[in-house]
């Protein structure tokens, strides 16, 4: 598994958050953690992230919390990772209602050439 300094991960985070247009005050709605307690990751005073910071991340975000363990080293790359829109698509197909999702496939699979359908 990578080792990620901390540091590298708030950097990350904070280009991650820029992109996004997010605020800081973004990850601490989620109702997860506390605003200060956002804040003592943001300046650094903390050293540590709480499964729940690492929640809030994803819920802020946005994106898998494995993407979140992953960027802060906890597990191991994929080749994917990079990707942005594979990961937000990830996300957002994770709470497609069960009842729905033969007909989301169905959707998705109408987008894609003949020759790439299973």
């Amino acid at each position: 598994m990578p080792k990620v300094r901390f540091s590298d991960f708030v950097d990350w985070l904070e280009g991650e958050i820029e992109k996004g247009n997010l605020k800081q005050a973004d990850i601490a709605n989620t109702g997860l953690v506390s605003r200060s307690a956002v804040s003592l990751l943001f300046s650094r005073t903390t050293k540590s992230l709480s499964f729940e910071m690492c929640e809030a991340i994803s819920e802020a975000m946005k994106i898998p919390l494995e993407d979140v363990y992953r960027k802060a080293g906890l597990l191991p790359s994929k080749p994917c990772e990079d990707d942005r829109w594979i990961r937000q698509m990830i996300f957002k197909l994770s709470r497609v209602p069960t009842s729905m999702r033969d007909v989301v496939s169905k959707t998705v699979d109408a987008f894609i050439p003949n020759d790439h359908n299973n």
